[in-house]
């Protein structure tokens, strides 16, 4: 890794440390009338077995990142799988891949069109900053965007209602979840000590297979002020990746056409 992604990942990690150690608490959900919490138990018990059905993924987003140096935006190719593979390929100009990051939750492997040679590197919690802007790690990452957060074990220690909504609010203690009528994830935000580390948003949810996908997810990164929107299509549902697919062994080809991205 250079010397400067180091410098990076540095900061980001002094950012975090500072952020959590001068965070308090929020108020907590407001409780609610005992004859809701089945309904909220039931909405929870719906949105555990969709999010354990879903082990990978793979589409293609049209992303939008904005961050203190201004917004800049691409189009990619996406692979997902728990807990923490993940490859993404950044369109250039001309249809060929631009950057390619691929990891398999243990290394990463970078290539930039351009730049001889594949950067081998270990991932660290500030690798997808380092690379792409976006202050998670690979393992949170990939929760995150396969809108199954891994909020531990236990019921919910606090429900409260979004009146205007209809959503329930779950609290757990490091995670709150916003969950429709049919159990699916609306809102997530993730706030270890206190602090709203990130904040998500998902949106127009639709079948896809025998499971459901949301096709817009928005990210916010309190901490950084920066932000994320992937507006997803040709969502394919637990594709089963070859683990090939998580590393970069040669510049070309880098994808194929159709495939597990469906098409």
């Amino acid at each position: 890794m250079k010397a400067g992604q180091r410098a990076r990942g540095v900061a980001w990690a002094t950012i975090a440390m500072l952020a959590l150690s001068c965070a308090t608490a929020g108020p907590g959900p407001r409780p609610v009338p005992p004859e809701l919490e089945a309904r909220a138990q039931e909405r929870w018990q719906r949105h555990q077995r969709r999010a354990g059905a879903i082990s990978s993924l793979a589409a293609r987003a049209r992303t939008t990142i904005e961050g203190a140096t201004g917004a800049s935006f691409s189009r990619q190719r996406l692979w997902l799988e728990r807990p923490a593979r993940m490859r993404l390929e950044v369109d250039g100009p001309f249809g060929q891949p631009a950057l390619v990051v691929a990891t398999d939750g243990t290394h990463v492997d970078v290539y930039r069109r351009g730049v001889p040679g594949i950067a081998h590197d270990p991932v660290h919690d500030g690798t997808l900053f380092d690379l792409v802007g976006i202050p998670l790690s690979p393992k949170a990452a990939v929760a995150a965007l396969l809108a199954a957060p891994d909020v531990g074990r236990g019921p919910p220690r606090a429900i409260a209602w979004d009146g205007a909504s209809g959503d329930v609010e779950l609290g757990f203690p490091t995670y709150t979840l916003w969950l429709d009528a049919e159990g699916r994830l609306r809102r997530l935000r993730w706030h270890p000590g206190g602090h709203d580390w990130f904040t998500a948003r998902y949106e127009g949810w639709v079948r896809v297979g025998d499971a459901a996908f949301p096709e817009e997810i928005s990210l916010a990164f309190p901490t950084t002020g920066g932000s994320a929107t992937l507006r997803l299509r040709d969502v394919v549902v637990n594709p089963q990746p070859e683990p090939a697919r998580f590393r970069i062994e040669v510049p070309e080809p880098l994808s194929s056409a159709g495939g597990e991205s469906g098409g």
